[in-house]
């Protein structure tokens, strides 16, 4: 399909939320988008002006044949009542981040200059942060695919779900909300570790916080920057309760940087680190956003100078300052950094021995893809409910400070040096927690790095994210796509064959594609399929690529299979077009994730239904092997 003069790349765009922890991730993915399928995809961050130094600085972390590669588009950042021009993220905005989020989350605000850009831009999909839940529709109205993106791993997605649904039915006094039911484990959080607009009732800032949800349903499905190691048990909850139509587990999308590749820049930081012994320094970073106060800051200064243990602590480069003669009383054995700092590079270090975070969504798969242990210390938002994830479930950290907590700036209680001190030394003491939680934190890291290895969970889900939109786009867009057919037999999660069905937008007649797919082999145990005309006769239909009619059916047909075929049921008539026999089999279309009969699908001149059936149907695996189908019968009809 790739040999035509008709033939291009699949454009996609990618909106990320206006944040340093969500662009980083949602430029890393545009990269490796690329690396997946070099020859079909080409990709477009969109963000605002203040923002293109963001996307810039973590494109350049992938080499410079990245920025070639990766586009950048903006679009205007929408005028918000008490912010000053010019500030556009959340690690900009100090005190004014809730302003941020009101933005991001405003329809009336922030969809119209949207809106332009995605008509602008003209993309054959779109990759949207799942802020933006109009996304979805503007996309549908435009007839391209819509993916939302999640930077927040399952776990934590889930776990916000069962919050809301437990605090609509609390009515005790209870100082806790209990998540029963929740995958692995009975959840316990204390209300004061919990955001407003989870346990709050109705609209919140004018925001009604169901779009959200109901945006990412609308979307053709969820990519996560997580792996199947750490999120299995959710990722099967997700698709089981509908909460995504398909997961694309493709994490860790940034991977531990070997030290030696530190630029100049960062040289003083590693060259620190490379004087210190092996596992011997406590790694301390609270993000670029999380407000932390200067009685806090002089009081954790104070407990890592009493631990004892060797340090590298960033700081925002905002002004603080450690108390007088702080500096000169840690001496060598700690390092203060004021800004950014190489993390990766920092983590993946020899020396480094753990890492004390506010439990960040991109550090924690940070760490983790290192191997290195944690010491938690959440501040706000959904940190918290992270925190569970290393603390109670992968068992690979534990907290600073056991005492009481509140997501709440103005209620949180300043943690004291000395509890600083005593959780710090007990981590990093031989034989103590910290080196149980390592070893914990070891075998998931090698789990990280075998997802995205060739022919891992991630490797495979990430390529899948293409075909998926590539097919998808293809359905509107009948031009070719360039595209390499023969690549790899594909399978499920389970590595079971797998098959479905889907309309041939350049078939031939029907006898052609009957002698063209009875030559095809289904990789599907146990499947068969064939070709069978409508009403007994095969005959040529009306509806044409590009016409109101085959529109109206392909619509059809993709709603039913990308609902798991709830348009459609075992007892539907099919829908016709334009009186010619033209169906669309509802009878046949019953197929969902997971198990089911096979689809009935468009043939676009051969007025016949191309049928599979398949003792397993996986919709989540079955895409690419029908697009190489595609792809090679079109390229045999090009070379004959």
């Amino acid at each position: 399909m790739a040999s035509t003069d008709r033939s291009k790349k699949l454009r996609v765009l990618l909106i990320p939320f206006f944040a340093t922890s969500h662009i980083g991730p949602f430029t890393d993915l545009a990269v490796r988008l690329v690396t997946a399928r070099p020859d079909a995809v080409e990709p477009t961050i969109a963000v605002t002006p203040a923002n293109v130094s963001v996307v810039r600085s973590a494109l350049e972390r992938h080499g410079s044949a990245a920025t070639s590669v990766v586009s950048i588009a903006t679009y205007p950042f929408p005028e918000v009542a008490g912010l000053p021009r010019g500030v556009e993220n959340l690690s900009t905005a100090g005190a004014d981040g809730w302003r941020i989020d009101v933005a991001a989350t405003n329809e009336a605000l922030t969809r119209p200059a949207q809106e332009a850009l995605i008509s602008g831009q003209s993309p054959d999909a779109l990759i949207t942060d799942a802020h933006f839940f109009w996304n979805a529709g503007l996309a549908e109205e435009l007839g391209v695919p819509c993916v939302s993106f999640s930077v927040i791993g399952l776990f934590s997605g889930l776990a916000m779900r069962f919050v809301t649904a437990a605090a609509a039915n609390d009515d005790s006094d209870s100082a806790e909300l209990t998540l029963a039911g929740f995958p692995g484990a009975e959840l316990r959080f204390p209300k004061s570790e919990l955001p407003d607009f989870l346990i709050r009732q109705g609209n919140l800032d004018g925001i009604d916080p169901n779009k959200i949800p109901q945006g990412q349903r609308m979307c053709h499905g969820l990519a996560v920057n997580a792996f199947l190691g750490m999120e299995q048990p959710y990722r099967e909850r997700f698709l089981r309760d509908g909460l995504a139509k398909r997961v694309y587990l493709v994490g860790p999308l940034s991977l531990p940087q070997p030290p030696a590749e530190a630029n100049a820049g960062e040289a003083s930081c590693i060259g620190w680190l490379d004087s210190k012994p092996s596992r011997s320094v406590l790694y301390v970073c609270f993000g670029t956003f999380a407000p932390v106060s200067e009685e806090q800051l002089e009081e954790l200064a104070l407990g890592l100078e009493a631990s004892g243990e060797p340090f590298l602590w960033a700081v925002r480069a905002d002004g603080w300052s450690p108390p007088a003669g702080w500096e000169e009383r840690v001496g060598e054995r700690g390092v203060l950094v004021r800004g950014w700092v190489p993390q990766t590079a920092i983590l993946s270090h020899p020396a480094t021995a753990a890492f004390l975070t506010h439990c960040g969504s991109s550090s924690l798969l940070e760490a983790v893809a290192a191997g290195v242990p944690l010491l938690t210390w959440p501040l706000v938002f959904d940190q918290f409910i992270e925190e569970r994830l290393v603390t109670d479930v992968l068992r690979i950290g534990e907290r600073v400070w056991d005492g009481p907590r509140s997501v709440r700036h103005e209620e949180a209680m300043v943690v004291p040096a000395a509890a600083v001190a005593r959780a710090v030394a007990r981590f990093l003491e031989p034989g103590g927690a910290g080196d149980a939680a390592r070893l914990r934190a070891q075998e998931l890291a090698a789990e990280a790095h075998a997802a995205v290895a060739e022919g891992g969970s991630s490797y495979r889900d990430l390529r899948r994210l293409v075909d998926d939109m590539l097919f998808f786009a293809i359905l509107d867009n009948l031009q070719g796509f360039s595209y390499n057919a023969r690549d790899e037999p594909d399978q499920d999660q389970e590595g079971n064959g797998v098959a479905t069905a889907w309309a041939v937008p350049g078939g031939a007649a029907t006898g052609e594609a009957d002698s063209a797919w009875r030559r095809a082999r289904s990789p599907c145990d146990g499947g068969s399929f064939g070709w069978r005309s409508i009403g007994g006769a095969a005959r040529p239909a009306t509806a044409k690529p590009g016409t109101a009619q085959w529109r109206q059916c392909v619509a059809w047909w993709r709603r039913c299979m990308a609902g798991g075929g709830r348009h459609g049921g075992t007892g539907g008539g099919g829908v016709t077009a334009g009186g010619s026999g033209l169906v669309v089999g509802a009878k046949e279309a019953t197929a969902a994730p997971g198990g089911g009969r096979g689809g009935a699908v468009l043939g676009d001149d051969g007025g016949g239904v191309l049928q599979i059936r398949a003792t397993r149907l996986d919709l989540e695996g079955g895409w690419r092997w029908w697009l190489r189908q595609l792809a090679a019968a079109a390229e045999d009809k090009a070379a004959a």
